[in-house]
């Protein structure tokens, strides 16, 4: 491991330090398909759906159960269930 660190710093190993950083954080460095979205990327369209259904359901249980259902599915994405999603998102309709 010492080996690669050391050759990651010398400019002429570039490949080292892109090769390190795929392994390292693949989700963020990785490869991927040029159409392939990431976990973080899909989360941000939900969080703007559930925007659009805050501001545009009127009645607060339907409301509920829209959002309920966005981090269900978000949850079953990334195997997330921390409901992290529909907390921000109720934080939002809370304010309307």
């Amino acid at each position: 491991m010492q080996n690669l660190r050391n050759a990651a710093r010398d400019e002429k190993h570039w490949r080292a330090s892109v090769w390190w950083l795929e392994r390292r954080a693949p989700e963020r460095y990785g490869r991927r398909a040029p159409d392939a979205i990431s976990a973080d990327q899909l989360r941000q369209v939900i969080e703007q759906l559930a925007e659009v259904i805050v501001e545009g359901v009127a009645s607060q249980s339907e409301r509920e159960q829209l959002l309920d259902r966005f981090t269900e599915i978000a949850s079953n994405v990334h195997g997330d269930e921390s409901g992290e999603l529909a907390n921000g998102a109720e934080e939002s309709g809370s304010e309307s």
